[in-house]
């Protein structure tokens, strides 16, 4: 419940709001990964995160933590093709 509190109502109340594009947070227990739409947002949301865990004594994994640029391959399938 702690960290609903800190992560998930915080993500959708404040952090949604602000952001340029889009974003989804996908959480496991003590775990989670937030899509970005723009990398822009990414940064600064990785910045408000650490802010925000240091509010509640609670750090983010150095080893874990971490931006990775994900996007589909140049002529992968995107499955229009099953549109037609």
């Amino acid at each position: 419940m702690y960290l609903h509190y800190v992560l998930d109502a915080w993500f959708e109340s404040e952090i949604r709001l602000a952001l340029c594009g889009e974003a989804h947070l996908i959480r496991y227990a003590d775990d989670c990964a937030i899509g970005f739409e723009t990398a822009a947002d990414a940064v600064r949301v990785k910045e408000l995160l650490t802010q925000r865990f240091a509010e509640y004594g609670l750090t983010l994994h150095p080893g874990k933590t971490r931006l990775i640029k994900f996007q589909r391959p140049a002529g992968s399938w995107s499955g229009e093709e099953a549109l037609d």
